[in-house]
C-alpha cells in the first residue's frame, strides 16, 4: 500500500521546534535531531526502556532500538545489567543539580508531541511521491512498524490517503 497527500489538504506546517537546517540535510538527520533533544531531556531522570516507551508513546521494541542508537552516538548512558536503565549523558561537570523528576516527566508529553510533529512534517514532505512504510522507515531511520503506525495515523487524521499499488510493476502516472 502506498500513501500520498489527501486531496485538498494543505501541507503540514514545519514544526516550530525545528531549527533552520542546511538544504542538503537529510530527513533522517532532521528527525534524529528532534529525537536526540527529546530523549536527552526525558532521560535526565533515569528510566528503563519500557518507561521511555510509555513516556514517548512508542513501542518497547522501538524504544530499545532508539536507545541503542543513542547509546552508540553517546547521547545516553546505559547502566545496570539485566534490567538496564538509561540516562542522558552529562555534557559538563557543571551541568547543574539533579533534575526535578516531576517537571521532567510532565514535559514528556510535549517531547513526544515534538517527535510526532517532526514525523508528520517529514513524512508529508516525502509523500509527494507515493511512499510506503519501507521507504519512510529508510528515509527517517526508524523501524518499518513505527513508520507504518505513523502513516496510518496520518490517514486517519486526513493528511494522507492510500492509493493502490500499480499492476505488475507498471510505472506511476
Amino acid at each position: 500500500m502506498r500513501y500520498v497527500p489527501a486531496p485538498g489538504n494543505n501541507p503540514i506546517p514545519e514544526p516550530q521546534s525545528l531549527p533552520a537546517f542546511e538544504p542538503d540535510t537529510t530527513p533522517e538527520e532532521v528527525f534524529w535531531y528532534v529525537v536526540r533533544r527529546a530523549v536527552g531531556r526525558l532521560l535526565e531522570v533515569p528510566m528503563t526502556p519500557a518507561r521511555a516507551a510509555t513516556e514517548l508513546s512508542i513501542s518497547l521494541a522501538d524504544a530499545r532500538m532508539w536507545l541503542a542508537r543513542l547509546e552508540r552516538e553517546g547521547v545516553v548512558v546505559r547502566t545496570g545489567g539485566k534490567r538496564p536503565t538509561f540516562t542522558a549523558r552529562q555534557t559538563s561537570l557543571f551541568a547543574g543539580t539533579a533534575p526535578d523528576r516531576p517537571q521532567a516527566l510532565a514535559e514528556s508529553r510535549a517531547l513526544a508531541d515534538g517527535i510526532d510533529d517532526a514525523f508528520r512534517f517529514l513524512t508529508f514532505e516525502l509523500a509527494y511521491e507515493p511512499v510506503g512504510p519501507t521507504e519512510v522507515a529508510a528515509q527517517l531511520g526508524v523501524s518499518k512498524r513505527y513508520a507504518g503506525r505513523g502513516l496510518r495515523r496520518l490517514v486517519k487524521e486526513g493528511s494522507l490517503q492510500t492509493v493502490e499499488l500499480p499492476a505488475h510493476g507498471s510505472p506511476w502516472e
